[in-house]
């Protein structure tokens, strides 16, 4: 089938010019499947915006990074109206994070860490758990605001930073 994937996305080198964060964007329709992470930056040597949208299904490892939480990371947007499932999810950076989700989305943990603040739209069925226990939505390592609206079904603990939250 071509519209699967195996592998990982690795964002290293040649990423930045000028010191403007470029933009690094992914667009799913099919599936992309991984017995590792998703999108690893830690190799990254400037900062970047990404932007994830998925229709399909991108599916990790439990263990592994999904979106690794690195400081390199400016903006970031993802939107997924299809399957999500994967390990650890950061949406951390030095700019705004934001996170639309109308499908299925489920990972072992989340990293809510962005100082420009985040917004999680949820409509869907989000999960955050590993082995069937209930796991974290971390924001408690920002001061900045976290928005978190929801018309869907939420499976997960939130912590929220000491900035003012919605």
């Amino acid at each position: 089938d071509p519209s699967i994937i195996t592998g990982v996305f690795t964002l290293a080198g040649g990423n930045s010019v000028g010191g403007i964060a470029t933009l690094t964007s992914i667009t799913n329709f099919g599936t992309i499947d991984s017995t590792g992470g998703f999108f690893d930056d830690f190799s990254a040597d400037g900062p970047y915006n990404v932007v994830v949208e998925n229709t399909g299904q991108i599916i990790t490892s439990r263990i592994g990074q999904f979106l690794s939480p690195t400081s390199s990371q400016v903006d970031v947007s993802i939107t997924n109206s299809g399957t999500m499932i994967g390990g650890q999810m950061g949406l951390n950076g030095s700019g705004e994070s934001f996170l639309q989700n109308s499908g299925q989305f489920e990972m072992s943990f989340m990293n809510i860490g962005a100082t420009g603040g985040a917004t999680i739209f949820n409509s869907g069925t989000f999960v955050v758990s590993e082995n069937g226990d209930r796991r974290t939505i971390d924001g408690s390592a920002t001061s900045s605001e976290i928005e978190v609206a929801n018309t869907g079904t939420i499976i997960a603990n939130i912590t929220l930073g000491s900035g003012e939250d919605i």
